[in-house]
Formats: C-alpha cells, structure tokens, sequence
C-alpha cells in the first residue's frame, strides 16, 4: 500500500478514469512525494504499516523507544540471548503506540550494544492514516507532476505568460498549514 496512488492524483488533476496513459507516471510521482515526506528532512519515519525487527542499545532502564510509530503490535523481545516471555501480556510489556514507548514492567532493557532486537509492527493502516499525511503527498505529488514535461514543464520556472499580457504565477511549496502539520508528526530521535 502507498499513502497515496494515481486515482487521488487524478482526481485532483481532474483527468478522467478511463484515460491511463499517466498512471504509471502519476504512481511515481506518489512515491517520490511519499519518501520525501518520510525521509530525514521531514519526517523523519515511515507511515504505512510494516512490520520490524530491529536492534537496540539496551539502556539499563525499562522504557526503550522504538524508531518506528504509531506501535500496533509487538511481537517478540529478546534482550542478549533471553527472550521476554509473555509480550502479549500487559502484565509484563507495555507500549505506548503514539510515542513508540516500550515499557518492561518487570525487570530492564540490560545495557549494551545492540544487544536488545525487538521485532514489532507499527505505522498506520490505510483508513487510520492521518489527514495532514494525505495531504502532504497529495500536494507535493502535484508539485513532481507539475514540474516535470508530462505536465506543465514548469520546473526552475516562477510563472508563465498568458495570452493578452496576462501572466501565471507558480506556487512551488506545500501549503504552510500542511507544512506545520507535518512537522507534528516528525519523529524526534530521543
């Protein structure tokens, strides 16, 4: 799944249904937005859901946080060569989805070296993906389309002259609303 694909683009771009001579074009011009979004100058971590296996720096506490949120699942936990049993049981691992926060109720994350592999799932499902996100790829998605020679060429141009002296002014940023919404969703390394 990608947060968006070429049937929000289209109908954006108001190009009809039938008409699938853009729809590869108009799916790279999605992904391209989607891994800027995620990528370290915005985001800073991935939304779709995906499962993990990472490893971590044990820190001597019981609170790690995960890379990756919302946490949907966690799935095992093995600090050194011992698996933490019972990672269903709230009883004995919690999480707080929103922060990736992955608490041990009983006993630490030991410390050392890449010596915690937490394998877990987190990101959001295609119904739960936020608003601020959609719309992100969708306007930056229209900025590639719109730079590029499949759809206007404007790329490097600030606007276009009409007919009658008239002229056309280019917007060549996402919408600062849009902006400041992404930014809430950045991922900030602890």
């Amino acid at each position: 799944m990608a947060i968006i694909d070429h049937e929000h683009l289209k109908d954006v771009l108001k190009i009809n249904d039938t008409d699938t001579s853009k729809d590869d074009f108009l799916d790279e011009c999605a992904n391209r937005a989607q891994s800027i979004i995620e990528g370290p100058s915005v985001c800073n971590r991935a939304f779709e859901s995906t499962a993990y296996s990472e490893y971590y720096n044990g820190n001597g506490e019981n609170l790690l946080f995960l890379k990756q949120y919302p946490i949907t699942a966690i799935t095992s936990i093995t600090i050194g060569d011992d698996a933490v049993d019972n990672v269903d049981d709230t009883d004995y691992v919690r999480y707080n989805p929103n922060n990736g926060g992955l608490y041990l109720m009983s006993g630490v994350f030991t410390e050392g070296f890449q010596n915690v592999l937490v394998v877990y799932t987190a990101g959001y499902s295609e119904v739960n993906m936020p608003d601020s996100v959609v719309q992100a790829c969708i306007e930056l998605a229209l900025i590639i389309y719109e730079d590029s020679n499949v759809g206007d060429s404007r790329h490097g141009k600030s606007s276009k002259s009409l007919p009658e002296g008239a002229s056309l002014n280019f917007l060549h940023k996402i919408n600062s609303q849009t902006f400041k919404a992404m930014r809430a969703l950045r991922r900030v390394d602890l």
